[in-house]
């Protein structure tokens, strides 16, 4: 194919101005720098060569720890004949929380006197009213001393489950005051938690698994005793906490999506609410009649002191006046004798 073919450009006509002549750039006013040759280049430092890290090598494993000391046994425990039982039973109080509506403490007046009290949930579903719930246990302890504490049992007992029952962790609460008034005014916010590990400083975890869920047979009677609880009950005992009420709490380890939903499923434990604490501590052995007392050694009897002489007697302040010599009667006539 042939390129297509251009037509030559017309001729110039004699009326077109003629073509214009290209500007002239007027002379610098000064004259250019003159030309500077650049620096000469410095050579380029030397390539250091490649860093290749050395063979790896194994480390030499640590040495396996000491074998850790068996523990001692723990000393037998005493015969229940020898010991002295402490019986305390619970104020118990109730808290629950609703989620939008907070927290609802039930028994503000007087101690809980009814015949159940739960742990888990509970609340209505048509209203929208389901929350978790736990119990407040509140003891008040005996004149005993701390050191003499052997054993310490609470007693819990389990009525009734619905959808299988929930899990329960016991956290100590600290002292609440001498009178049922102080321990219901000292209830707070603080007191209520649903989980695992409370985080408030004044909360002491003591067991997180009391019971669990799954009973199936009712009356269910539980006796807790642990070296943690004796542990606590002695520390308040050296706090000061004789004759005084302390607070332990029952709660859900689960909060069971009631902290989203105000109709979540009633997983729950109805208890009776008057648990029972029970302290043990030695009896203390009949008092030995005393010994009769023994004769005090006599001590040495002192030589007997001379006997005083009799102080003189003292002269008279004045003298007696002078005695006049009265005259000497004469001597009577003798008597005529008899005529023989």
């Amino acid at each position: 194919i042939s390129p297509p073919l251009v037509p030559p450009p017309p001729p110039p006509s004699p009326l077109s101005p003629p073509p214009l002549a290209p500007p002239v750039s007027p002379p610098p006013l000064y004259p250019p720098p003159p030309l500077v040759p650049p620096p000469p280049r410095l050579p380029l430092p030397p390539t250091p060569p490649p860093l290749v890290p050395p063979p790896s090598q194994p480390f030499p494993a640590p040495p396996p720890p000491p074998p850790y000391p068996p523990m001692a046994p723990p000393p037998p425990a005493a015969p229940r004949a020898l010991l002295t039982r402490y019986i305390r039973k619970s104020c118990t109080t109730r808290v629950q929380g609703i989620v939008g509506t907070g927290l609802t403490f039930k028994d503000t007046i007087r101690c809980y006197q009814g015949y159940e009290a739960m742990v888990g949930v509970e609340g209505s579903y048509s209203e929208c009213r389901r929350g978790q719930s736990v119990l407040l246990l509140h003891f008040k302890l005996p004149d005993i001393e701390a050191s003499h504490v052997t054993t310490v049992e609470l007693v819990l007992t389990i009525v009734e489950q619905s959808l299988g029952g929930v899990s329960a962790s016991l956290y100590g609460l600290g002292q609440r005051g001498r009178e049922m008034y102080d321990i219901l005014k000292a209830q707070a916010a603080k007191d209520f938690f649903v989980g695992l590990d409370d985080p408030t400083p004044s909360a002491t975890l003591i067991e997180h698994l009391v019971f669990g869920s799954g009973i199936t047979k009712f009356p269910h009677q539980i006796s807790y005793s642990s070296a943690k609880l004796r542990a606590y009950i002695t520390a308040e005992i050296l706090a000061g906490g004789i004759g005084r009420y302390i607070a332990l709490r029952l709660n859900s380890p689960d909060d069971g999506g009631c902290s989203l939903n105000c109709r979540c499923n009633k997983w729950r434990y109805t208890l009776q609410p008057n648990a029972i604490l029970k302290i043990y501590v030695p009896k203390s052995p009949p008092t030995p009649p005393l010994p009769p007392p023994s004769p005090l050694p006599r001590p040495p009897s002192a030589p007997a002191m001379p006997p005083i002489p009799p102080d003189p007697p003292a002269p008279p302040l004045f003298p007696p006046p002078p005695r006049s010599p009265s005259p000497r009667p004469p001597p009577p006539p003798p008597s005529p004798s008899p005529p023989p």
